[in-house]
């Protein structure tokens, strides 16, 4: 698996939590690079990942993403569709930006 990253030389912000999915890009687990880097190299990832992760719908809003990222206290977060196929993810820098933004925005009115 480090391997394979590092092949594809993922940004920095797709490292925090890595996301498996079946061949119809349903997620069905998560597991982080230190779960990664500690495991012995022959365990398969289905020992590794957590096999019921947290994710966001594709159509919820900022300030429920926020909650979401603050209760688990995640660094990223799976975005899927309605029916869990993976979208992409959030990554909590992109949220704090948009909080942020929000927030001058209220005090410029």
């Amino acid at each position: 698996m480090i391997n394979e990253l590092r092949i594809k030389k993922p940004e920095h912000a797709e490292l925090y939590n890595l996301f498996v999915t079946e061949y119809n890009d349903e997620l069905i687990g998560t597991f982080n690079l230190r779960d990664l880097v500690v495991a012995q190299p022959e365990t398969p990832v289905s020992q590794i990942m957590k096999s019921e992760p947290v994710y966001l719908y594709d159509f919820q809003k900022v300030d429920d993403i926020a909650e979401i990222i603050s209760k688990y206290n995640l660094l990223a977060i799976p975005v899927v569709d309605e029916i869990n196929q993976l979208q992409g993810m959030v990554v909590i820098d992109d949220v704090i930006e948009d909080l942020t933004n929000k927030r001058r925005t209220k005090k410029r009115k």
